[in-house]
């Protein structure tokens, strides 16, 4: 069993270089791409996505959602990690200016919450979806299964 990693052309490349010093190529590959545009792998058994949606417009996240519910094997995982303010958008602080600085790249981004996160997990159909503080008032993690 092995692991494919999609990520942008520059960060696959550095990716590559630590996956080779542990001697990880045959369980661990790089797919150069962008998961707004190029193809997924056909399945997977969990799909991790790390600072993505602090990344993308805001627009784009619920396709997201969908597209790792329809990219799982039955009994998969998917985890959501990132930025997230509360739901009143007073805080956290560390959270809330990560969220800001990312708007100088990308001007439709989208302040997201944990609460946000899960609701869109479980429309898709994820189930027994949790919520994890990551980074303590910086980052959460928001996983859920996908049926079996």
């Amino acid at each position: 069993m092995g692991s494919t990693i999609l990520d942008f052309p520059n960060v696959a490349e550095v990716g590559k270089g630590f996956i080779e010093a542990e001697g990880l190529e045959n369980r661990i590959t790089y797919q150069p791409g962008n998961a707004l545009k190029d193809t997924w792998p056909a399945q997977a058994d969990a799909v991790l996505m790390s600072y993505l949606f602090s990344g993308v417009p805001g627009a784009s996240i619920p396709g997201l959602v969908r597209k790792s519910m329809s990219t799982l094997t039955p009994g998969g995982t998917y985890m959501m990690h990132d930025f997230m303010v509360d739901e009143s958008r007073e805080g956290p602080k560390l959270a809330a200016l990560w969220q800001l600085q990312h708007t100088a790249f990308n001007p439709e981004a989208k302040s997201i919450t944990s609460t946000y996160v899960s609701g869109l997990m479980e429309a898709a159909g994820f189930k027994d979806v949790t919520i994890k503080e990551m980074i303590p008032g910086m980052t959460s993690l928001v996983f859920g299964r996908k049926p079996a």
